[in-house]
């Protein structure tokens, strides 16, 4: 045999016999010819065990009754079941067990003799794997046709994907109706006009105005009745598209019990303010009638009383704008953050001497620019008022966060009394104050509007624990640039 050939034979049988994948070759009548090491490691029997045998040894039923026929049918009309092509099978060790494997068989013609090689692939992996994903999908499944709210899935044209059967019921329409049809067809005027403005928006410039967050929108049925809603979107990027999945919540109850409580905070603070005023008047004429003749005790008395007139008129109206929070649809526009807080600082009383520092690394964040005002508004007023230090101090910081770029971290810290952990989860419920009930200034609503109206548009606010003077809220706001 010629040097050349003696090296690609040394070759050949190094790639045969350090192949991962067991080989196994077999002539024209299923009698095994050769085997490598991983076949022995594979099914468990030695080269000896294996070669001289008929290859079907290595097949559990119904494959080692049939393979005997499937060979001589093949050698008698030339027509392939299995060679020159992958198929899923079995196979079985020596030990009895079973597993999974994927079979690609080739023919091989040498001198007149024809012979068959049989490379396996154990996928017993891969079949675990799908049989998970496949629990997880239909568990998904389950999920998806129990909720009580609709889910909608679109691409990223706003063609329906799928829907729930909630979906079905809230729209009055079946699914055959909605799959393959426009998310639009859902909405009313003006959403269906400029639905698909804004998802070729985002598309292009990956600037959100919904996703991620919860809105209030309204929705369309088959019959044309329309119904106010709150969406929740959240992206899915699979590996060949991306989609849109959609949360409904039907809130027509919601909106008409915030309706009759607004009317009824209306009606009430317009029927309490009368009488309270009236007290106050009462209160000053009778004062000014008795003159000379009230001792000092009394005069003060008199004005403890027209304070707590005061302080209940204030409460009235803090009632009344905690109400109104979110009442209506915020109209999300870019707001420069120094624009805003400067905008704040010349509104309110700053003393003379207190320093406000600003430092942002971001320009602005998307908001409804009167609600955002709000917010800093009373943040900067109450961190002013509250400081009984003799040289006041506000710090305000603006970044993206470190841990995760879907948020803008605001920091408006101050150097006053600070707020003690007990009292830290209490001052941004409603009527809650760390001063005397009796200032008339303090109304204990301010910080639960601001968390009211930064929960609203998909943020939230946190009172800091850390080592230093004063205060720190942190605001998580969305970052609706990325």
């Amino acid at each position: 045999m010629k040097p050349s050939m003696l090296k690609s034979e040394s070759k050949f049988r190094r790639i045969f016999e350090t192949a991962i994948d067991p080989v196994i070759s077999i002539d024209e009548k299923g009698v095994v010819l050769l085997c490598n090491p991983a076949a022995e490691q594979k099914f468990g029997y030695s080269t000896e065990e294996m070669v001289g045998q008929n290859i079907k040894m290595l097949m559990p039923s119904p494959y080692k009754e049939e393979h005997d026929g499937y060979l001589s049918n093949y050698m008698r009309t030339g027509k392939a079941q299995i060679i020159g092509m992958v198929r899923e099978l079995e196979g079985e060790r020596k030990d009895g067990s079973v597993f999974p494997m994927e079979l690609s068989v080739s023919e091989v013609l040498s001198d007149g003799e024809r012979s068959f090689t049989g490379i396996v692939r154990d996928i017993s992996q891969l079949k675990q794997a799908q049989a998970a994903m496949s629990k997880s999908e239909n568990k998904f499944r389950r999920i998806l046709e129990t909720a009580i709210d609709p889910v909608i899935s679109i691409d990223e044209k706003g063609i329906v994907l799928l829907c729930n059967p909630a979906a079905e019921q809230e729209f009055g329409y079946s699914s055959v109706e909605i799959v393959g049809q426009n998310i639009k067809m859902l909405m009313p005027s003006p959403y269906k006009e400029e639905h698909d403005g804004y998802l070729a928006n985002y598309m292009k410039t990956g600037k959100a105005q919904i996703i991620g967050m919860v809105r209030e929108l309204e929705g369309e049925r088959k019959d044309g009745s329309v119904f106010p809603m709150e969406l929740s979107v959240s992206e899915v990027l699979g590996d060949e598209q991306r989609s849109f999945t959609g949360v409904v919540r039907n809130i027509t109850e919601h909106k008409e019990m915030i309706d009759e409580l607004q009317q009824f905070a209306y009606v009430t603070s317009h029927d309490l303010k009368a009488p309270l005023r009236a007290i106050s008047n009462l209160s000053q004429w009778i004062e000014e009638d008795l003159g000379d003749d009230l001792n000092e005790e009394t005069t003060e008395n008199f004005k403890l009383l027209r304070s707590r007139v005061l302080r209940m008129e204030n409460l009235i109206q803090g009632i009344l704008q905690y109400s109104r929070v979110g009442d209506g649809e915020p109209t999300i526009v870019f707001c420069k953050l120094k624009e805003v807080i400067d905008g704040v600082l010349g509104s309110i009383v700053v003393p003379e001497g207190f320093l406000v520092h600003i430092e942002s690394d971001v320009l602005g964040v998307y908001a409804d620019q009167t609600q955002i005002i709000q917010v800093f508004t009373n943040l900067l007023s109450n961190a002013i008022k509250h400081n009984n230090n003799p040289q006041g101090e506000i710090r305000i910081t603006a970044r993206e966060s470190e841990t995760n770029k879907e948020w803008v971290e605001i920091l408006v810290a101050d150097n006053g009394p600070g707020i003690p952990m007990k009292y830290r989860e209490k001052v941004f419920q409603v009527f809650q104050t760390l001063q005397a009930r009796d200032t008339a200034e303090n109304t204990g609503v301010g910080l639960a509007i601001v968390k009211k109206i930064i929960e609203k548009q998909g943020g939230k606010i946190e009172i800091l624990d850390l080592d230093t003077l004063g205060t720190t809220f942190k605001i998580l706001w969305p970052n609706k640039t990325q």
